[in-house]
């Protein structure tokens, strides 16, 4: 998401217009056009910052980058008003299926590791978390096994 966008409209309105002054004329349909462009954008950041019609749910895995991106991602929205609802962590390796599987237990352990990290950096987000399933989700039956665990239906 291009979190300056404002702004840059703004500079390139001003820019237009000093160069149309030095050039001699102004183009009032360049400028009005920059004009609407720059209030949809505001439109949309004021829709997404009210939490009665928006709410903003970052997805994520366990693991340190998308750990990261979602830091980054909620700093950046915080810049604009806009909070974060949830965080939805994906793929996590359900214990009933370790069973001895020196893999999936030390895959399951650094899960933990980061699931820790989550609640600590993430503190007072609500957290759903998603079972790594056994098939890719499309199709409407999976969007429902992922809605009945997210809520519980």
């Amino acid at each position: 998401m291009p979190f300056d966008w404002s702004g840059y409209m703004t500079n390139q309105i001003k820019n237009r217009k000093e160069l149309a002054k030095a050039l001699g004329g102004v183009d009032e349909g360049t400028l009005e056009g920059l004009k609407k462009e720059k209030q949809r954008y505001d439109q949309a950041i004021k829709s997404l910052s009210d939490e009665s019609i928006s709410a903003f749910n970052l997805v994520l895995l366990p693991e340190k980058l998308p750990i990261e991106e979602t830091a980054r991602a909620i700093d950046d929205l915080s810049k604009f008003g806009i909070n974060v609802a949830s965080l939805i962590v994906n793929e996590v390796i359900p214990t009933d299926v370790l069973n001895g599987n020196w893999f999936l237990e030390r895959r399951r352990a650094t899960q933990e590791k980061y699931f820790q990290e989550i609640e600590t950096r993430f503190k007072g987000v609500l957290r759903k978390d998603v079972p790594l399933f056994d098939t890719d989700i499309y199709g409407i039956q999976s969007l429902k096994k992922v809605g009945k665990h997210l809520y519980d239906q």
